[in-house]
C-alpha cells in the first residue's frame, strides 16, 4: 500500500502517462493519414484535463498552470459538425459533437507539454505508471 506522500506523485504520473498515450496516438495519427480523429481528439481532451485536475492542487507551488479556460469552457457542450454522406453522391448532414473538438488539437498538444514541464518543476517524473 502507499504512503499518503506518494499518493499525489501517483495520481499525477497517472495523469502524465495518459497524456503521453493520448499524445501518441494523435501522432501515429498524423503520421498515418495527417489527421486527427475525434475520437483521438476527445481523448486527448480526457487526459488534458485529467492531468491539469490532477495537478490543481499544486498550483500555489510553480509559476502556474497553462491556460485550459478554451477547454473547460466547452465541457457539457455540443458543436455541430458537417459530414460527408457515405453513399457515392450522398448528402452532407451535420453531426453533433462534444464542443471539445472546435480547441485545435496542437493546442492540446501545447497544454499537455506545458502541464509536463510543470510536473517536472515540481519533481513529479520520475516513476511511469502502468
Amino acid at each position: 500500500m502507499q504512503s499518503e506522500n506518494t499518493e499525489p506523485k501517483h495520481i499525477i504520473n497517472k495523469a502524465r502517462y495518459r497524456c503521453y498515450q493520448a499524445r501518441s496516438r494523435y501522432w501515429a495519427e498524423m503520421v498515418d493519414t495527417g489527421q486527427c480523429t475525434r475520437d483521438t481528439h476527445v481523448t486527448l481532451s480526457h487526459a488534458v484535463l485529467a492531468y491539469y485536475d490532477a495537478m490543481m492542487e499544486f498550483e500555489a507551488d510553480v509559476d502556474g498552470l497553462p491556460d485550459v479556460e478554451p477547454l473547460l469552457s466547452r465541457v457539457g457542450e455540443t458543436t455541430e459538425i458537417v459530414v460527408q454522406s457515405s453513399r457515392r453522391g450522398g448528402d452532407r448532414t451535420t453531426d453533433e459533437v462534444p464542443a471539445v473538438v472546435d480547441v485545435p488539437a496542437e493546442q492540446l498538444i501545447e497544454m499537455s507539454k506545458q502541464l509536463d514541464d510543470v510536473a517536472a518543476e515540481l519533481d513529479f517524473t520520475d516513476e511511469v505508471p502502468r
